[in-house]
C-alpha cells in the first residue's frame, strides 16, 4: 500500500515540481490575456445593448405605422364618401386626428419635422400619404426615427377600396 502512495506522490511531484515559481513574464502574459478577454466581453455587451435598443425602436416604429393604417381604415369605414373625396396628399396623424394636407412634396421631408411627431413620441416622425384616386386609395404610412446621426424608417402600404 505504501508503494502505491509513493507512486501517486511521484506522479504529482513530476507534474508539479516543488521548485516551480511564477515568473514576471508569466504574470504579464496572464494580465494581457485577461485584459484582452475583458475588452472583448465588454464590446460584446455594448453591441448587445445597441442591438436591443435598435429592436425596441423599430418595434415602436412598426406600431406607429400600423396605427396610421388602422386610422385610415377607420376613417374610410366611418364615412367613405368623405374619405374618398377629401383625403389626398401628405398628412400627419396626432391624437387620432389627421392633419393636412401638409405642404411637402416627399415623405423624406418629415425627418426632424416636429409637425409629424406623434404625441408622446418626439423622436419619431410619421407621415401618411393618400393617393388622389376617388375609387380606391393607395395609402403609404412611413415612420422615421433617428438613431445617432442617421435616420431609419418603416413603411407599410395598403389599398383601401369602396366596399359599401
Amino acid at each position: 500500500m505504501k508503494k502505491r502512495n509513493h507512486l501517486i506522490f511521484d506522479i504529482l511531484h513530476f507534474a508539479f515540481p516543488a521548485e516551480c515559481g511564477v515568473t514576471l513574464v508569466e504574470v504579464l502574459l496572464a494580465v494581457v490575456l485577461i485584459g484582452i478577454l475583458s475588452a472583448a466581453l465588454i464590446q460584446l455587451g455594448i453591441t448587445a445593448l445597441k442591438g436591443a435598443n435598435t429592436g425596441k425602436m423599430r418595434s415602436v416604429a412598426v406600431e406607429l405605422t400600423k396605427e396610421g393604417i388602422e386610422k385610415a381604415r377607420a376613417e374610410r369605414d366611418q364615412n367613405s364618401e368623405t374619405f374618398f373625396a377629401s383625403y389626398n396628399g401628405f398628412y400627419s396623424l396626432d391624437g387620432g386626428i389627421f392633419f393636412g394636407p401638409q405642404s411637402i412634396t416627399s415623405r423624406d421631408e418629415v425627418k426632424g419635422n416636429g409637425t409629424f411627431s406623434p404625441n408622446g413620441y418626439p423622436t419619431y416622425f410619421r407621415v401618411i400619404e393618400f393617393s388622389s384616386d376617388t375609387t380606391q386609395k393607395d395609402i403609404t404610412v412611413t415612420t422615421y426615427w433617428q438613431e445617432g446621426s442617421s435616420y431609419n424608417y418603416v413603411d407599410i402600404a395598403t389599398v383601401l377600396t369602396r366596399w359599401r
